[in-house]
C-alpha cells in the first residue's frame, strides 16, 4: 500500500487550488494512468486540519482511456467556510469503514464525520476551495 500514488499517478485537475466554490456541491474532476480496481477510490471533503473526514457517495467515474476520472462532493457547513477536497485510494480496511460510514449515515439520517482514517486510505491529491454564499 502507499504506491498507487505513483502507480496510478491520481491527481485533481478541477476546480483549481483555492477555488471559490458557490452552493452546496461541485464536481470534482482529475486525471490518473491505468484503471485502478472498483471501488478503490473515494472523494472525502475534509476539515483543513484533517481532523474531520466526510467520504462522498456519488461514485467517481473512471474513463482509463481518456485517463480521466470526475466525481460529485457536497460541502457542508455555513458559508463562508473552507474546506479540503481530497481523492483517495482505499485499501480493504478503508473499503470497511467507508461502507460502514455510508450504512450509519442512511440509519441515522446524518452524517458524523470520521477522525481517524486508518493507515491503508492513501491520500493522492488534495485541494483547498472556499464555500461563497
Amino acid at each position: 500500500m502507499g504506491q498507487e500514488r505513483d502507480i496510478y499517478g491520481i491527481r485533481i485537475t478541477a476546480p483549481l487550488n483555492g477555488a471559490d466554490i458557490r452552493g452546496g456541491g461541485t464536481e470534482v474532476r482529475g486525471a490518473l494512468r491505468g484503471n485502478p480496481p472498483d471501488g478503490s477510490l473515494v472523494l472525502i471533503v475534509r476539515m483543513p486540519d484533517g481532523s474531520q473526514n466526510w467520504p462522498q457517495g456519488a461514485p467517481i467515474q473512471v474513463d482509463p482511456v481518456l485517463g480521466a476520472w470526475r466525481g460529485q462532493v457536497s460541502l457542508g457547513g455555513e458559508p463562508p467556510q473552507e474546506h479540503l477536497i481530497a481523492i483517495a485510494f482505499l485499501g480493504k480496511n478503508g473499503r470497511i469503514l467507508v461502507d460502514y460510514f455510508f450504512k450509519v449515515g442512511r440509519e441515522a439520517q446524518g452524517w458524523p464525520s470520521l477522525e481517524y482514517l486508518p493507515d491503508d486510505v492513501q491520500i493522492c491529491d488534495q485541494i483547498t476551495v472556499h464555500r461563497r454564499p
